[in-house]
């Protein structure tokens, strides 16, 4: 496994594009940042190359409402961008992990496994 997190801004989508080094990506929670406006909910939305859009998450403002929402997703798309958008006032970190896959012959160790997947990530920044 290996760390991933994005900041969602509204007006500025966010395009996920499967890497095959680096595995799928599972998406685990979304966060409205603290200290933004208390103005409504906060809607994430997410659309997967030309089908229409689904709305992963609506999330409150108000000092009463929880700021976060636990998320399952797997992305499996190998050939479809992913694209996410946040609407509303405040930006959202959505927060999760690649699953990174081992060597094709399955003989590798453990820390090998986590010297690769860490190798990878480093790749990507």
């Amino acid at each position: 496994m290996a760390f991933w997190g994005v900041k969602l801004e509204p007006g500025k989508p966010y395009t996920h594009s499967y890497n095959s080094s680096l595995g799928r990506l599972r998406i685990s929670q979304a966060t409205l940042e603290p200290f933004g406006p208390l103005c409504g909910y906060v809607v994430v939305e997410c659309k997967v190359g030309n089908r229409s859009p689904v709305i992963l998450c609506s999330i409150g403002t108000d000092a009463t409402d929880s700021r976060s929402c636990m998320l399952d997703l797997e992305l499996e798309e190998k050939e479809d961008d992913v694209v996410f958008e946040v609407y509303g006032f405040g930006n959202v970190h959505l927060t999760g992990f690649y699953l990174c896959h081992n060597d094709q012959s399955g003989k590798g160790k453990v820390g090998n496994y986590e010297a690769l997947c860490a190798s990878q990530i480093a790749h990507v920044k």
